[in-house]
């Protein structure tokens, strides 16, 4: 599965629009998007964390706390990880 479609199922998943992934904003629910779509993109691809920074408008380092953020939460909280487990069910 290519970048571009790993990125486009899990917004449409999350029902958000790809300008999101281009936003400067740092609101908490756009940030999530962009997590979770980082997320997916290194779990899914071989592509480097430079690459997925520039896909979702970061550097690297952004985009390693990013990753690191979702393993946190997913072990602190289970509802949370159902949602990631539901996302990358569907990229599977």
């Amino acid at each position: 599965m290519t970048p571009e479609t790993i990125k486009q199922k899990v917004l449409t998943h999350l029902k958000a629009s790809p300008d999101i992934l281009e936003s400067e904003t740092r609101c908490r629910n756009e940030t999530e998007i962009r997590r979770r779509v980082a997320h997916c993109l290194y779990i899914f691809t071989d592509i480097s964390m430079d690459e997925i920074g520039k896909m979702v408008n970061r550097d690297r380092t952004a985009v390693y706390h990013m990753i690191s953020a979702v393993k946190k939460y997913c072990q602190m909280d289970p509802f949370y990880r159902n949602e990631i487990i539901e996302i990358e069910t569907i990229l599977e």
